[in-house]
This record gives C-alpha cells, sequence and structure tokens, in this order.
C-alpha cells in the first residue's frame, strides 16, 4: 500500500500507518470498526463483502461466514438462513415451489402431491380429503362441491352415459358406461366400466 505517514501521539517521528488503522497526513492513527477493515498505509476503512464478516476494531481482513450462515456488507456477524429459503454458496436463496427449506445449511426437502411445506416445522403437512394444495402452497384449500380428492388434486366425482341395448315388452337392459376419472388429473388415461342393468317391469 502507499506508505502514509501518521504522527504519533507525543512522538516526533512520523510512520507508517499499519494494518486494521486508518491515517491522514499529521493525524493520529484511527482504528477500524466492526465490519471493515484495512491494509497498511489505508485512508480509509472498507466494509466487509457480503459473506464475510469481522467482528473486531483494527481487522486487517475479513472471515467467511459458517456454512449455513449469511452477512450483508459491512457486518460485525452472521446470521443463519431464515425458513422457507436455503443456504447456497453463501447466499439465501428462496425455497422452491413444492419444497420445505427450514433454512440454515438444511437443503430443500420436495413435498408428495397431497402436501403442502410448513418451513417453520421444517416438515410436509398432508392435506385432508376433498382439499387439494394452493396455488401458493401456503393451505390445502377445499375442492367444490361436484369433485373429490385424495389431497392432490380435485376432479370431477364421476359422469356416466347410458345406451339401451336390449328392449323388450316385460324386460329392458341397459349398458351403463361410467367413466372414472383417473386418481391424479395430471394423467391423460381415464379409466372406464362398464355394467349390464336388467330393469323388469312391475
Amino acid at each position: 500500500g502507499v506508505k502514509i505517514p501518521y504522527l504519533e501521539a507525543g512522538a516526533t517521528t512520523k510512520m507508517e500507518c499499519l494494518a486494521g488503522y486508518i491515517c491522514q497526513e499529521g493525524f493520529l492513527m484511527q482504528s477500524c470498526p466492526p465490519g471493515t477493515y484495512s491494509l497498511p498505509g489505508s485512508t480509509k476503512c472498507t466494509n466487509c463483502s457480503a459473506g464475510t464478516y469481522t467482528d473486531a476494531t483494527q481487522s486487517s481482513e475479513c472471515l467467511s461466514c459458517p456454512l449455513g450462515m449469511i452477512s450483508e456488507a459491512g457486518a460485525a456477524s452472521c446470521v443463519w438462513v431464515k425458513p422457507g429459503y436455503y443456504y447456497n454458496g453463501g447466499e439465501e436463496v428462496l425455497c422452491p415451489a413444492r419444497h420445505v427449506c427450514e433454512g440454515n445449511y438444511a437443503s430443500p426437502v420436495k413435498c408428495e402431491a397431497n402436501e403442502i411445506p410448513n418451513h417453520t416445522d421444517g416438515d410436509c403437512e398432508t392435506c385432508p380429503f376433498d382439499t387439494e394444495p394452493s396455488s401458493d402452497d401456503k393451505k390445502c384449500q377445499p375442492c367444490n362441491a361436484d369433485e373429490y380428492s385424495f389431497g392432490d388434486s380435485c376432479f370431477a366425482v364421476l359422469t356416466y352415459t347410458t345406451q339401451t341395448v336390449y328392449q323388450a315388452t316385460d324386460e329392458a337392459m341397459a349398458r351403463i358406461t361410467l367413466s372414472l376419472p383417473s386418481l391424479n388429473p395430471r394423467f391423460e388415461d381415464q379409466e372406464a366400466l362398464e355394467i349390464e342393468v336388467r330393469v323388469f317391469d312391475d
């Protein structure tokens, strides 16, 4: 660094400014406060960069935050990653959708289709029947009156069509096709059930 001479109290000889201090020509050396550092010959203290810190005065360097902890620029300490976020290379990153992030250094955990994340408790909560996870993953919302679910996605209860295949004076037989939606409407396949019903006149 550039040699910036300073005059020590009670001294008559000027000296080079030391690391951890700042100096101006003809003035006393001043300590750098926590969250900052300086190299030899500095005229100003420099803030620690994000992800680093120093809790001491007169620092010549900043320390990296421990795993799972972060800091902003000029920090004198580090803080744990908050619930709802996860630690990624020294940064606090928002938890992905349908995942739970308890903060600290824990990695995101994927919830099942019928679950919503509870970041505070660090686990996934199961949605009850006839509900589904909301689009923001914050609650289990009820299905409509004509819908059903196993806690993952709401779908229509069932639809059916009828077709008379035989007709007689004393007996009628109808073929009823029941179209049952698959348990998870994300799948395109639909299941169908056919039954025959005989109807007798009294």
